[in-house]
């Protein structure tokens, strides 16, 4: 079975949590992704404005995505690599 990224609950607020589920094709799991100018991207929620944040901007291990509204911080900037 598939898996996606997924907004619980397919919530729209500042704060709501990311997190792993089963693929349904609700709109909390729809996204849109955005080229920045310096290469790296902003994913956008289909279902709201928020963006994918990284909670407090942490760089630890397991640290928590949430939604939240964009103000171009770091912890809203994403790479993608491809897989082998």
């Amino acid at each position: 079975m598939p898996f996606a990224l997924e907004a619980k609950g397919a919530g729209t607020t500042d704060g709501t949590l990311v997190q792993q589920n089963s693929w349904n094709g609700g709109c909390g799991q729809l996204w849109k992704i955005e080229l920045l100018d310096d290469g790296s991207y902003k994913v956008r929620s289909a279902c709201s404005d928020k963006v994918l944040d990284v909670t407090d901007a942490s760089q630890d291990d397991g640290a928590l995505i949430h939604l939240w509204s964009s103000w171009n911080g770091t912890n809203q900037q994403w790479t993608f690599e491809p897989m082998p």
